[in-house]
């Protein structure tokens, strides 16, 4: 629910973690900001954000990054486990058009030298994160988990 807050995440990410047994586990998914779903839209002119958010209804008031995911998670004393991002909402873009309009995205980033970047383009593009994530143990070490097979 981290993209229906109206406060800042990290306290409730804080809190979750103050509650939580030693060596406990958090499983979060949240919808990708960065995705190729949003990069796609936005390209054909379409920002697909959740515009009521910001009155009274319950949409979504902020969208994260899997990097401000991760962040967020390591900021509020979390180890992180487990992490994927996955397409998995119905209107994902599907077929050959916007499959070779990012093979072209990557190819163009590796051309101009920017491998990194169409590295986590690539691994990045999912639209819904998923993250495990420990608490850590008493002695300070992260726990070990394999709770989650996304």
């Amino acid at each position: 629910v981290l993209e229906h807050l109206n406060m800042h995440p990290q306290k409730i990410l804080s809190e979750i973690r103050r509650v939580l047994k030693p060596g406990g586990c958090v499983i979060l998914s949240t919808p990708n900001v960065s995705s190729w779903k949003k990069i796609y839209a936005l390209s054909n002119g379409d920002w697909g954000y959740d515009s009521p958010t910001f009155s009274e209804g319950w949409g979504h008031r902020y969208e994260y990054s899997y990097y401000q995911v991760r962040t967020l998670l390591m900021l509020s004393g979390f180890s992180i486990v487990q992490e994927k991002a996955a397409d998995v909402y119905f209107d994902d873009p599907k077929g050959s058009r916007p499959a070779m309009q990012l093979v072209l995205n990557v190819f163009s980033k590796i051309i101009t030298g920017d491998m990194r970047c169409a590295a986590k383009l690539w691994r990045r593009r999912g639209s819904g994160l998923f993250f495990c994530a420990s608490k850590a143990d008493v002695a300070g070490e992260p726990a070990t988990s394999t709770l989650m097979n996304v």
